[in-house]
C-alpha cells in the first residue's frame, strides 16, 4: 500500500491505514453553477470568499465569473467541506490530481489547516482557466471579495500543504494521497 502522509509537526509521518484527515470526506451533494469536476490539468484552484465571513458581493462575483467563462469548475462549500470539494473535483471524469497550499491567513487560529479542510462555510472552490486567472483576480478585487489562490490541477495525487512551516520543512504536508485511495475512501451516498 502507498503510504499516506498525515499531519506532522516538523516531520512527515507515514500511516499504513487511512489518515485521520480522510475521515472528513463527505458524500457529494453538489451545489454548482458549472461542472463540479476539475477535469483537466493546469487549472488554478482558488477559494472565493472566506469560510467565516459572508461577503455581500459574493454572489455577484460568482455570477460574473461564470458569465465571463473565467471558471471551468465550481463547488459551493456552504455544506461541503474543502477537503471533500478537492476530492470530488479531482475524481472527475476525467480524473486529475492537484497540489494546493493552504494560506495560513485562511487557516486562522488552526496551524494544522484541519479546520479549514473539514468545516463548510461561506466560500466556494473554483477551477479557474489558466489564461483567465488575472481577469478573475481583478474581478474579485473590484467587487471586494477575496480570491485565495491555492494551487494547480496536476498529476494523480491529491497533495495538500500549509503555506508556513519550519526551516526544515517550509511547506508541511498535510495530506498526500493517490486518487485511487480517495476513491476507495469515499463515503456511501
Amino acid at each position: 500500500m502507498t503510504p499516506i502522509y498525515g499531519l506532522g509537526s516538523g516531520q512527515k509521518r507515514a500511516y499504513d491505514d487511512l489518515v485521520d484527515v480522510l475521515e472528513h470526506l463527505q458524500s457529494a451533494s453538489f451545489s454548482s453553477l458549472t461542472s463540479p469536476y476539475f477535469a483537466r490539468p493546469g487549472l488554478l484552484l482558488a477559494v472565493l470568499g472566506e469560510p467565516t465571513h459572508r461577503h455581500d458581493a459574493l454572489d455577484a462575483a460568482l455570477t460574473d465569473l461564470v458569465a465571463r467563462e473565467f471558471i471551468i469548475s465550481h463547488l459551493s462549500l456552504q455544506t461541503l467541506n474543502l477537503l471533500s470539494g478537492l476530492a470530488h473535483g479531482c475524481l472527475g471524469p476525467p480524473e486529475v490530481g492537484c497540489t494546493v497550499v493552504l494560506p495560513m491567513a485562511l487557516c486562522g487560529a488552526d496551524p494544522t489547516g484541519l479546520r479549514l479542510l473539514s468545516e463548510p462555510g461561506h466560500h466556494h472552490l473554483l477551477g479557474i482557466r489558466a489564461d483567465r486567472q488575472a481577469d478573475a483576480r481583478l474581478l474579485a478585487q473590484e467587487l471586494h471579495v477575496p480570491l485565495w489562490p491555492l494551487g494547480r490541477t496536476t498529476g494523480q495525487d491529491l497533495v495538500i500543504r500549509l503555506s508556513e512551516g519550519t526551516e526544515v520543512e517550509p511547506f508541511p504536508t498535510v495530506l498526500r494521497v493517490p486518487l485511487a485511495t480517495i476513491r476507495q475512501s469515499q463515503p456511501s451516498k
